[in-house]
């Protein structure tokens, strides 16, 4: 498959570095903090949470691909910006983890 590493960055960009709204850390903050989880049902709760697991693996598979894109293609143009989402990915992953894995 072709792999169009400017618009994957985009997709990228939209989804871990925060912007105009707070995206999936508010989310999390609004839904999946402790004393949160209780106003909504449990069922839906669990699979939000397993939804943003899934989320987050997946912007993961996304940066790594776009590294290996980008190292294989010799595409020196892309690198800065995509050290700056893998920066944003990085950050996000760790304010999200403690919503996620919750222990009581």
């Amino acid at each position: 498959a072709d792999v169009r590493v400017n618009q994957l960055q985009q997709l990228l960009q939209g989804s871990v570095v925060p912007m105009v709204n707070e995206g999936p850390i508010k989310i999390c903050e609004t839904f999946l903090a402790k004393e949160e989880r209780k106003k909504y049902p449990v069922e839906q709760v669990s699979e939000l949470e397993e939804e943003m697991k899934k989320f987050i693996n997946r912007c993961g598979f996304a940066v790594k691909l776009a590294n290996q894109v980008i190292e294989t293609r010799q595409l020196d143009e892309y690198v800065q910006f995509q050290k700056m989402i893998a920066v944003h990915y990085n950050k996000m992953k760790e304010k999200l983890n403690p919503f996620l894995f919750q222990t009581d």
